[in-house]
């Protein structure tokens, strides 16, 4: 469903001035002369599209700002391709947009609002989905919601590799389908994380958080990045840089929550997965465009001892006759990493405040410098 909300304040008082302005006139001359006002209201104006269902009192916000339009998208499914074009090029076209990381926008997007893009503001870190080239030669600001979302994340990798180590999915599954008999010995045996060795690739603010709640493990923790040895957190922490190759050799564990870029688009690939352990617990947190999925699911053909736990996959939503949906070595979750009432909360709040700072020319809460 599409909504068009309009805020009230100003245009009610120049309504009024139009009133006074026609009083005299018949009754078809005041019509025409209102409906003028609202053509002429609606193009001056500041057109904001949402692209997906927020709660109203953040949307209460956006028309607390004098002179806005909101166009939005009153649905939690994706908007599709023609729709925001259509929402983008209202009304003289669209000087915000607050979109999610399922909402690609690019070249035609930009050219649907008219000349009037000023920011695009994306409820995620990540901004892959967002033509950086295109929005930075237009001069559009972008926005994204770092930091709020790095406890409820970590939280969530955290769960995912222990249920994707202890086969936690699986054995519920048994116990609800009526596999549970007697008690077997070695029976739905897993892998323990305590003590074990544990690969991170990606030690950003996620992964710094992982590590923090993988100390209780008493883990031993690698890791490796583009950005190199962390001296002060080594100290801290008790972490070590060591290369890729060192990490997948070494490792029990392997937990990917690397940012996707040019660089790490495929990077997790047969090759990678080959010089792994054979019983290797693989964990994919970042984006699933950082994974070769094929190569995925030939190394578990292959290696019936390693497991595999996704919360990213490419695409998204997976095909259900997807072959890592039909196995049990694969734990594949629907990218919920930040999904916690208050996180979203925080993300949402975030993202509104991006776009209204920088309609408004200020500082946005963050920015992405592009």
């Amino acid at each position: 469903m599409l909504l068009v909300i309009v805020s009230l304040d100003f245009i009610e008082q120049g309504f009024q001035i139009f009133c006074v302005s026609v009083s005299s006139a018949g009754s078809s001359t005041f019509f025409f002369y209102r409906e003028a006002f609202f053509a002429f209201y609606r193009v001056m104006a500041t057109s904001v599209v949402v692209t997906r269902r927020l709660p109203s009192a953040l949307l209460t916000k956006i028309l607390a700002r004098p002179s806005t339009i909101l166009h939005y998208h009153d649905s939690n499914d994706a908007i599709s391709s023609q729709a925001l074009l259509d929402l983008c090029g209202k009304d003289g076209g669209a000087s915000a947009i607050i979109c999610t990381l399922s909402d690609p926008i690019n070249q035609a997007v930009v050219q649907a609002c008219m000349g009037k893009l000023k920011v695009v503001s994306t409820m995620s870190v990540g901004y892959s989905h967002l033509d950086t080239n295109v929005l930075r030669e237009n001069n559009v600001r972008v926005g994204n919601t770092p930091g709020v979302l790095t406890n409820a994340t970590a939280d969530l990798v955290l769960a995912l590799t222990l249920t994707t180590a202890r086969r936690i999915t699986e054995a519920a599954n048994a116990a609800k389908v009526g596999e549970w008999k007697a008690w077997e010995p070695f029976w739905m045996t897993g892998k323990e994380l305590y003590g074990a060795k544990v690969g991170i690739v990606g030690l950003g603010r996620i992964g710094e958080s992982i590590v923090k709640r993988l100390r209780g493990f008493e883990c031993v923790i690698s890791y490796t990045g583009k950005s190199g040895p962390k001296e002060e957190l080594d100290r801290s922490l008790g972490t070590k840089w060591v290369t890729s190759d060192e990490l997948y050799s070494t490792s029990d564990f392997v937990i990917v929550i690397c940012a996707l870029t040019p660089e790490t688009r495929g990077m997790v690939n047969y090759e990678s997965f080959s010089k792994m352990k054979h019983d290797v617990v693989f964990i994919n947190a970042s984006r699933g465009e950082v994974v070769d999925q094929g190569a995925l699911v030939r190394i578990l053909k292959e290696r019936p001892q390693m497991r595999a736990g996704l919360d990213v996959t490419d695409p998204e939503p997976l095909p259900l006759d997807h072959p890592l949906l039909s196995t049990n070595q694969c734990v594949v979750l629907p990218h919920i990493g930040s999904a916690t009432d208050s996180c979203r909360s925080q993300m949402a709040e975030m993202t509104i405040d991006n776009a209204l700072a920088a309609l408004d020319d200020g500082p946005m809460p963050a920015e992405v410098k592009l």
